[in-house]
């Protein structure tokens, strides 16, 4: 029974470092497209980032199948429960990131009007550099015991909603006023859904950090403010 349970866990410890690779890939592709000038995100590109996405859903629904039966089967405790159960949350949470990745993707691929979008894709670029440090540092800290970089997180979410609101602002107060062809429009309104893409992918990772934090100090930090941890 215990070279199975072994083998289980290292099976779904694998599974969970390839779709943990296969969402930074996607990630770090769109990122690719937006601060390359002038920006394009080709068929090429395209076909890649639906690969990685079947991909990323193909691993998350071995991990949650094979944790289910994990704790079926085994009966784990405390810090192998916990892990478990964060194996469960953070591969859905990285199967949600992959999916508005996706959504994002559809939106850059054919702007209505590609001159009002490419002022703006370098800004994008920049907002998803920042969330891209987010999921690697995040993972890091589950993967690694790392508390300091969990917090992080956290903390840093708060910078990614400053961006998103400032964005949508000046979308709102520079562009809106002269726009004047209904492809201006909507592509202003798709530059919108695209930061709240992005902001949502930063949501999602401050989960993963926070799925970190349980299995490492058994402390369910969802909803709650992370001050005190500092100190633990």
């Amino acid at each position: 029974m215990n070279q199975r349970k072994e083998e289980d866990l290292l099976a779904i410890r694998e599974r969970f470092e390839a779709c943990s690779i296969a969402v930074i890939k996607q990630l770090k592709l769109l990122e690719s497209v937006l601060m390359t000038e002038p920006y394009k995100l080709t068929d090429e590109h395209f076909k890649s980032l639906l690969q990685q996405e079947d991909q990323i859903d193909d691993h998350e629904l071995f991990i949650s199948d094979r944790v289910v039966a994990a704790i079926g089967l085994f009966n784990p405790m405390a810090r192998e429960l916990r892990e478990l159960i964060s194996f469960y949350r953070i591969s859905i949470d990285l199967e949600k990131i992959g999916d508005l990745a996706m959504s994002a993707a559809k939106l850059i691929r054919k702007p209505d009007d590609h001159a009002l979008f490419s002022r703006f894709s370098e800004s994008f670029g920049d907002m998803l550099s920042i969330v891209i440090t987010m999921v690697e540092k995040a993972l890091f800290a589950f993967t690694n015991s790392d508390l300091d970089y969990a917090i992080w997180t956290i903390r840093n979410d708060d910078a990614v909603d400053d961006l998103h609101n400032n964005l949508r602002k000046n979308f709102v107060r520079k562009e809106l006023p002269g726009l004047k062809a209904d492809q201006e429009l909507s592509t202003l309104v798709d530059m919108m859904s695209i930061v709240t893409c992005i902001e949502r992918i930063a949501d999602q990772t401050t989960n993963i950090a926070e799925a970190a934090i349980f299995t490492l100090i058994g402390e369910d930090v969802r909803h709650r403010d992370i001050e005190s941890l500092d100190n633990n």
